[in-house]
């Protein structure tokens, strides 16, 4: 969360991939050996369902702050539209994939978040959960990051790479997001 340098940042989104992928393992993984993959019933389409799903699907998409950093800093910009729709595909695939799962594991009574039907006594399950805990931080610091440097970019020149200044701006950020 107290990045200073954005060449990290490559690491931190990877780190966030993976566990996002980690996660549809673990689900895949449990549905194999434990729950089995037998839709329990339930509307396939509900219409009343529309506004929730659209709002978890937007949800997945909440990194648009950082375009505009990530457009910045990539070596090759003129990459940079195919790898937004890369990403995008990730995205809406392993949204799609974890959807499906969840529908064909528990039909109609898959809760809003999957991992509350899971059994936690699974070790696939622990491993999805403890995976979810990463999530929130890899992105905060993508989205933060740069907030923080547009932050010091605004300061006096003398005050800019000072390494106690910039802490201190993220520790601002994150003390107001608290």
């Amino acid at each position: 969360m107290l990045l200073m340098d954005l060449s990290i940042l490559l690491y931190v989104s990877v780190m966030g991939v993976l566990s996002s992928l980690l996660i549809v393992g673990s689900l895949i993984s449990v549905g194999v050996s434990k729950v089995g993959f037998h839709a329990q019933g339930g509307q396939l389409w509900n219409m009343s369902g529309i506004p929730t799903a659209m709002s978890f699907y937007i949800f997945c998409f909440a990194g648009h702050l950082v375009l505009p950093s990530i457009y910045m800093s990539i070596r090759h910009r003129h990459q940079f539209i195919k790898v937004l729709m890369i990403s995008f595909l990730l995205t809406t695939t392993t949204c799609l994939v974890t959807a499906v799962i969840g529908y064909l594991m528990y039909g109609g009574g898959v809760q809003s978040q999957i991992t509350l039907n899971l059994p936690t006594s699974e070790a696939g399950v622990k491993v999805a959960i403890y995976t979810l805990l990463l999530i929130p931080i890899t992105r905060y610091s993508l989205m933060v990051t740069p907030v923080a440097s547009s932050i010091e970019g605004l300061l006096p020149q003398k005050y800019q790479n000072r390494s106690l200044i910039q802490r201190a701006i993220r520790l601002v950020i994150l003390a107001s997001n608290t």
